[in-house]
């Protein structure tokens, strides 16, 4: 782990008052639909409690990490996504791709935070 990015744990762990999702899916451009896309991987942390520390409905975490998962892939205009799933992950799954992302991608990480979340995009 080096300096400048270190692991995902400081982000994820010890954070009860934390939801995690895993999102993967494809980017394509929309005029050359015979392009096979780039992969996209994230992991959302969002709140599980409300501004009054009332517990979030899982239904509802789930669309809200869409729509913030969304906005920080940001398509645009020109791009479609595909291929996309979203579900929810436990803090062992978290650790799991942290590690992998530390000892294979190296510091391939992003980070856009939200009031409701932050997300962390791997580039592929």
């Amino acid at each position: 782990m080096g300096a400048s990015h270190p692991s995902l744990s400081g982000a994820f762990y010890h954070m009860s008052d934390y939801v995690f999702f895993e999102y993967t899916g494809v980017v394509h451009l929309i005029r050359n639909s015979k392009e096979s896309g780039a992969p996209i991987h994230c992991l959302a942390k969002m709140k599980a409690k409300d501004s009054r520390g009332n517990a979030v409905e899982n239904e509802d975490l789930t669309t809200r990490a869409e729509d913030l998962i969304f906005m920080a892939i940001s398509p645009g205009p020109e791009r479609r996504l595909s291929n996309w799933k979203i579900w929810r992950v436990d803090e062992e799954r978290v650790k799991q791709v942290d590690e992998a992302r530390v000892g294979q991608l190296g510091d391939a990480a992003e980070s856009k935070s939200y009031s409701e979340g932050t997300i962390y995009r791997f580039v592929n």
